[in-house]
């Protein structure tokens, strides 16, 4: 139900939308409205895909439980050189990500994910680049 109701000060007509909340008439501007529309959907959505997401939970935990596992068994042999080469070739395939995204498929990332390990291994290299 629209209740139309003429502003006569700024000689213009807006519409406002009339909310009967036990028996007592609310008037709600149309942008108020729509944002408790989408908070009414928020919520349902929420409550459809909670199932999925509690079940996608654990195979999350469990990966990243075994990321953080394995980094702090290898984090006493990991020197500053060894993790700034990492972090420089990671940023190095980020960014070559970022090209494709722009320019399409031009540089094949995938085929550069063993530079990661050999970055590490240049570490300890006698001598240093």
């Amino acid at each position: 139900m629209f209740c139309r109701i003429v502003d006569v000060s700024a000689d213009r007509t807006d519409v406002f939308a009339c909310a009967f909340i036990k028996n007592e008439a609310f008037l709600i501007r149309p942008d108020g409205l729509r944002r408790i529309v989408e908070i009414h959907d928020f919520f349902r959505f929420e409550v459809l895909i909670a199932k999925r997401r509690v079940c996608s939970a654990i195979p999350v935990l469990v990966l990243e439980g075994t990321i953080t596992l394995l980094a702090r068994l290898v984090s006493p042999i990991m020197t500053d050189m060894a993790i700034f080469h990492l972090s420089l070739i990671g940023s190095v395939l980020i960014f070559c990500v970022g090209v494709n995204l722009v320019w399409g498929k031009t540089i094949r990332v995938a085929n550069m994910l063993p530079a990661v390990v050999l970055a590490v291994l240049a570490a300890y290299l006698p001598w240093t680049f």
